[in-house]
């Protein structure tokens, strides 16, 4: 690879490039990530190019923590919405949240407590019966999408 830059006018101009790949009769990629990182060596005020830090020679980084910003949130207050599109042709600013709520009547439900009543007395004991007595003592709390149960925000 070949380039010759005329480093005496302001800004410095391109006399020759040329590059052994096939690409190297017009302009190919060595030579333009070449440009590149010359500009940036200038940019950056070095006079020579700096040797390369072997990773032993750095500074450990593993004790630094990757989730600066996020911080915990009430599930209530999350919103989920996808970034807005690139073209301005769609009508839809982001998706909008489906949790609904698929059962409309009360927790627990009564004819489901019911149930379990009637299963207790059959031996073996059925294993939702395990399940169904954990209801009776469940404790409710207030969210956004009526009363859940504790826990499950």
């Amino acid at each position: 690879m070949k380039v010759t830059l005329d480093s005496a006018e302001v800004p410095v101009v391109l006399n020759h490039m040329s590059c052994s790949c096939s690409a190297g009769k017009a302009l190919c990629n060595h030579i333009v990530a070449l440009l590149f990182q010359s500009a940036h060596y200038v940019t950056m005020g070095f006079k020579t190019v700096p040797l390369p830090l072997s990773c032993t020679s750095a500074l450990q980084t593993w004790h630094r923590p990757r989730t600066q910003g996020i911080v915990p949130e009430a599930t209530n207050d999350m919103a989920v919405c996808k970034p807005a599109a690139k073209k301005k042709t769609s009508v839809r600013a982001g998706v909008k949240c489906t949790l609904y709520r698929a059962y409309d009547g009360p927790i627990p439900d009564p004819h489901v407590m019911a149930s379990a009543e009637k299963l207790k007395d059959i031996r073996p004991q059925p294993g939702i019966c395990k399940l169904l007595h954990g209801l009776e003592g469940l404790n409710l709390v207030d969210s956004k999408f009526g009363p859940v149960p504790f826990g499950a925000l």
